[in-house]
């Protein structure tokens, strides 16, 4: 309901993404993912959780895609 109110808010839309993921419903999951990287494309967590979601749906390739960025700027950071 609160993102009915507040449709751009990032930790919102975070939560609900990840909510549904950790329930078991990865592709309810992704819509939430797609939007919550549009409105914060800097949030590595949310672009991993979206990868693991694709991965749950069967998506590996977009999973990739999603997933290197994530590898990239957390080698960088070791």
């Amino acid at each position: 309901r609160f993102l009915a109110y507040q449709p751009a808010s990032v930790e919102a839309r975070k939560n609900l993404a990840n909510a549904l993921l950790r329930c078991g419903r990865p592709a309810d999951a992704l819509p939430h993912f797609a939007r919550l990287h549009a409105l914060d494309p800097t949030d590595l967590d949310g672009l991993q959780n979206w990868g693991v979601a694709l991965i749950m749906v069967g998506h590996p390739a977009e999973a990739t895609e999603k997933l290197r960025p994530v590898v990239d700027a957390r080698t960088a950071l070791a």
